[in-house]
């Protein structure tokens, strides 16, 4: 109960205050989900960023987090781990996959670079 309250402000939050809200920046929503980079743990080594994306599916009550290395130069990322928690409060656990992926412009990873670089040169 307490889990659903505080989603419910977060989501509140980010749709009055579109970029910032607390822990979390915005990064997408759509019919069923809400986004967000995680502000507490990102980091960044060159073209080379490291960061967490949260995102809360409202039709299937569950709750995504991924860990993203991605590069900046050659627009792509993996995941280095994630975990979901169910609606019924059972949480699991990877440790991410080999698999190299491309981002597009204006995706959530693409999003997040440019939050993260809004940043560091301001």
């Amino acid at each position: 109960m307490m889990k659903t309250f505080i989603i419910t402000l977060i989501t509140f939050f980010a749709m009055t205050i579109p970029c910032y809200a607390s822990h979390f920046t915005f990064l997408a929503k759509d019919e069923t989900s809400v986004t967000f980079m995680y502000n507490d743990d990102i980091h960044v080594s060159g073209e080379l960023y490291q960061f967490y994306t949260v995102t809360r599916d409202f039709k299937n009550e569950t709750d995504v987090v991924l860990g993203i290395i991605a590069n900046n130069r050659t627009k792509t990322y993996v995941f280095y781990s994630g975990a979901i928690e169910t609606a019924d409060g059972h949480r699991f656990q990877s440790k991410g996959d080999p698999v190299v992926r491309t981002f597009q412009a204006n995706s959530v990873v693409d999003r997040a670079i440019k939050i993260i670089d809004g940043r560091i040169n301001s």
